[in-house]
């Protein structure tokens, strides 16, 4: 199934169940303020479970359980300290001031169905040749009717997010050089949008993590060797 049919289909899906709202940008906003320590606090899992039953009284008068009817119920509830996405783009360049977003994919690490959201994403400008070398996107394979721009996208993101948010908990988005690279991006984006990144989206980068968990002096920092 093709990207663009994926994400025309999950739109569908989410744009008729979630109500989204734009925000206006606030003066000042600053990506660097989400990704500093002290944004973060640390929770902890746990779980409740509860569990209840129906008994009958039998015709000699003792009281057990009958074989039927039997109502059980049983309900786990997990206190989850935030919902857990990572993400990934590609991009048109480097340098965030300068170029846009062309492909956006995610996955919820609690899992079940819809756990992942993927689309190309129609940056209304062409495709420099390193770039499509470097990640098989072209100028054909986007600048079409048929592929969301980012202002198509922003709505159905901030209703798939809102859609796997546990109620009153944020979202933890982790990436790969996210401080230098995906989030700087991610920012420009919803700027072009006159739109704001949800107060309760925190971001985490998995590059400033895996440098200070180093096996080695020699140990590779790229994505695929962690």
């Amino acid at each position: 199934m093709s990207l663009v049919l994926r994400f025309n289909l999950l739109r569908n899906n989410i744009w008729s169940s979630y109500p989204v709202r734009f925000l206006k940008q606030l003066a000042g906003f600053s990506y660097e303020k989400l990704l500093q320590p002290g944004n973060y606090e640390k929770r902890h899992f746990t779980t409740k479970l509860t569990e209840t039953a129906s008994w009958h009284k039998t015709d000699s008068a003792s009281c057990i359980p009958a074989i039927s009817p039997l109502w059980l119920r049983q309900t786990s509830e997990h206190d989850q300290p935030a919902t857990i996405l990572v993400f990934d783009i590609e991009t048109t360049g480097f340098l965030h001031a300068d170029h846009r977003i062309i492909e956006f994919a995610l996955r919820d690490l609690s899992g079940g169905m819809n756990c992942t959201f993927e689309t190309l994403i129609n940056p209304e400008r062409n495709v420099p040749r390193y770039a499509a070398e470097a990640n098989n996107i072209t100028t054909e394979l986007v600048c079409r009717p048929d592929v969301p721009r980012f202002s198509d996208l922003l709505p159905i993101l901030l209703a798939y997010v809102q859609s796997r948010q546990a109620p009153g908990k944020p979202v933890l988005w982790v990436a790969h050089n996210a401080k230098q690279f995906d989030v700087p991006f991610v920012i420009q984006e919803f700027e072009r949008c006159s739109a704001q990144v949800p107060a309760d989206w925190l971001f985490v980068d998995s590059l400033c993590l895996a440098r200070k968990l180093k096996k080695s002096d020699d140990f590779s920092f790229l994505l695929q060797e962690i």
